[in-house]
């Protein structure tokens, strides 16, 4: 039989095996994080979008598209009298009607959808003025591309109905770029110059409305779309159609007419004075010398024209209804409400934290039809959400703190009352430590041995000397009763030195310094411009009847006058949004009592009512400021006033009401909120605590409920 064995130490030669500590799966784990918006909510509504864009906007646009071609065409080749009805039923489905119809979808469709996608925004940019309004929007990014894009547009389908005119019509529609003369085969022909600059001016007028009507800003409605019967639906859309055709008319007619206009006085009295100046003379003389031989722009040469302005208004009419009917069709499908499947909750939620304020509204807008839903479908969801423990923070932790930093943002700015928000001042860098250092004997830089007597003559010499004692004392005395003296007449104050005076001519930049005369040059050209628009405004004002001083007096202020309800719209811009998300809260609030099995809703009651009344007294506090701008005249008093004073009283009076519907949108948001928690927490409310201020407020929603 063997010894049993012991343990002994390993040889020196022997591997040794390392002790490892046994892992355990009991350690607890903790819950992932929500998804971000951009992988998870931002994917989903961009196919949903993506589905709209090629199935209702392309195709609705295209089939308009072969709706105005066809009508082009059809009129091009006579109409019903030159085709006869077989003609017109061949036209249809003819392969140059469709080859037109694509031709124009890609020229007039395509890129203003491309552009209206890149530019989207569901944040307006708050303007006081129509004049700030349209500087604002021409500084935007967007400016240039759009203008890019829009007249690039008018100048292909220009010559798409120069072909089309070509190819259909009997007669010589006399639209060549050039005129048909051996001597001058360089002249450009005034009928398709005339055409082609037409339609870049209907391009930029139409570029300026979109500036004014702010059109890159997605619309949203304040209220949720109800569901309407077959024939409401009808109703919306004969309105719909008929407002864009009166719409595309009458912007054709008064777009053109100003440029017929400005035309005839471009033609009659600049182009001579550009073809008068000697740099420009040799340049432009080849191309548009006999405009000027053949005379200016008269109403008989108008008349001798009208066919070719017709054709200028048919064909501008064609291309603004290509682009307002594609305007309508983008602004309609990419505002509707987009709604994912049920069982996307955690989803749904993180598209709360979008920083794409366009992407959270839907998010808000389908949570809040999730908590308005009465189903048993929607109340299990409820259930589930505040019930959640699969996501740090919780569902319900994501939707009261993304919600209250979105109001506390917007009570921010109201509270600011627009203005942006301070910057916070820069970290000073902490002070650098000194090092203690010994104490050392000082060395002493003056004579330590008794010095000689100085004889009196030198003393007496020395002291009327001018850095002598007596001139130090005088010196001294001088700028001590200078200090009394005011600033305007120390310069002439004894003892005053004119060191200051060339210190401060020699800081001064001279005109060699870098960039100097740049800077006066502007300056003076300001001043010139200014002076040059004062006096030419002053002598028409002067040499004008009183009705045409009038008229522009009220179109210039109509133009550059601040709107009260246009700066109040800054300090609510995002109160679409502020709406949306107040109904949520309280919807969500009223149903935890029987839905949130866990409480976990209840312990952000106390923040939710203090931030909504905060924000509330916000919004009273500002209407209270306007309603102080209109003050109470009884009717005696106000009929002693003039024609304008009363003009403008109810002037500010209207702005002052639209500016209280602008404040009471979100205000009578925040009180019905109140309210609904108030009703339905009513005996459980004394178990939280309030600020005392907020404990008044809600004493009032208490009583009144």
């Amino acid at each position: 039989m063997s010894a049993p064995t012991t343990n002994q130490p390993p040889s020196q030669g022997a591997p040794s095996t390392p002790v490892r500590a046994i892992t355990s799966t009991l350690a607890g784990r903790s819950p992932p994080s929500l998804p971000p918006a951009s992988q998870q909510y931002e994917p989903a509504i961009k196919a949903v979008l993506r589905h709209r864009l090629v199935y209702n906007i392309f195709l609705s646009s295209a089939a308009f598209s072969w709706a105005w071609a066809y009508a082009w065409n059809t009129w091009s080749q006579g109409g019903l009298t030159g085709l006869g009805f077989g003609g017109c039923l061949y036209n249809l489905v003819s392969p140059f009607t469709f080859s037109v119809a694509l031709v124009g979808w890609v020229i007039g469709v395509v890129p203003v959808v491309v552009m209206r996608k890149t530019y989207l925004t569901a944040t307006p940019t708050p303007s006081p003025s129509p004049s700030k309004l349209l500087r604002t929007a021409l500084s935007k990014p967007s400016a240039v591309p759009s203008l890019v894009t829009y007249g690039a547009s008018a100048i292909l389908l220009t010559l798409l109905h120069v072909f089309v005119a070509y190819a259909n019509e009997s007669t010589d529609p006399r639209l060549t770029v050039f005129v048909k003369s051996r001597k001058h085969p360089y002249y450009l022909n005034g009928r398709f110059l005339y055409l082609l600059l037409s339609q870049i001016f209907l391009a930029c007028s139409f570029l300026v409305r979109n500036a004014m009507l702010d059109r890159f800003v997605v619309k949203f409605n304040l209220l949720p779309s109800s569901p309407s019967t077959p024939n409401q639906k009808y109703a919306r859309y004969t309105a719909t159609a008929t407002l864009t055709t009166l719409t595309t008319l009458i912007f054709t007619l008064l777009s053109l007419t100003l440029y017929t206009i400005l035309f005839g006085l471009t033609r009659t009295f600049l182009l001579p004075i550009l073809l008068n100046i000697p740099f420009l003379r040799l340049p432009l003389r080849p191309f548009l010398g006999h405009f000027v031989r053949r005379g200016g722009w008269t109403l008989g040469l108008l008349w001798k024209n009208a066919g070719l302005v017709g054709r200028a208004w048919w064909a501008g009419v064609g291309s603004v209804a290509v682009w307002e009917v594609t305007e309508k069709l983008f602004d309609a499908y990419v505002s509707q409400p987009i709604s994912l499947t049920p069982s996307n909750t955690p989803t749904l939620i993180s598209g709360l934290s979008s920083t794409s304020s366009y992407f959270a509204h839907h998010a808000y807008t389908e949570l809040r039809s999730l908590a308005q839903d009465e189903s048993d479908g929607a109340k299990a969801r409820r259930t589930a959400l505040f019930a959640d423990q699969k996501f740090t923070p919780s569902l319900w932790g994501v939707v009261s703190r993304e919600s209250l930093l979105r109001l506390g943002k917007d009570y921010q700015a109201v509270l600011r009352r627009g203005k942006p928000a301070p910057i916070a001042p820069a970290v000073a860098p902490p002070p650098k430590k000194i090092d203690a250092k010994l104490p050392s004997t000082p060395i002493l830089h003056t004579p330590i041995f008794k010095s000689k007597p100085q004889s009196p003559i030198k003393s007496i010499v020395d002291s009327l000397a001018s850095e002598g004692t007596i001139a130090q004392a005088v010196t001294n005395t001088a700028e001590m009763g200078a200090a009394h003296i005011p600033e305007l007449f120390r310069s002439v104050a004894p003892g005053s030195s004119s060191k200051p005076a060339a210190a401060a001519v020699t800081a001064a930049p001279g005109p060699s310094a870098k960039g100097s005369w740049v800077g006066s040059l502007g300056l003076r050209a300001k001043a010139v411009r200014e002076g040059l628009y004062g006096r030419v405004g002053s002598g028409v004002m002067r040499y004008s009847p009183v009705w045409v001083v009038e008229v522009g007096e009220r179109v210039g202020g109509w133009w550059g006058r601040d709107r009260v309800s246009r700066v109040v719209e800054g300090y609510l811009v995002n109160r679409e949004l502020d709406v949306i998300i107040i109904d949520v809260l309280s919807h969500l609030t009223c149903a935890s009592l029987t839905e949130d099995n866990y409480g976990v809703v209840q312990r952000d009651i106390p923040r939710i009512l203090e931030a909504s009344l905060s924000f509330l007294s916000a919004i009273e506090e500002c209407q209270k400021e306007l309603a102080g701008m209109v003050s109470v005249m009884t009717p005696e008093e106000e009929g002693k006033l003039g024609m304008k004073e009363r003009e403008e009283r109810g002037r500010i009076r209207g702005e002052v009401g639209k500016a209280g519907e602008v404040l009471g949108s979100v205000g009578d948001a925040l009180k019905e909120g109140v309210a609904r928690i108030v009703r339905t927490f009513r005996d459980k409310l004394g178990a939280f605590k309030f600020p005392p201020a907020t404990a008044r407020k809600l004493q009032g929603f208490v009583d009144y409920s």
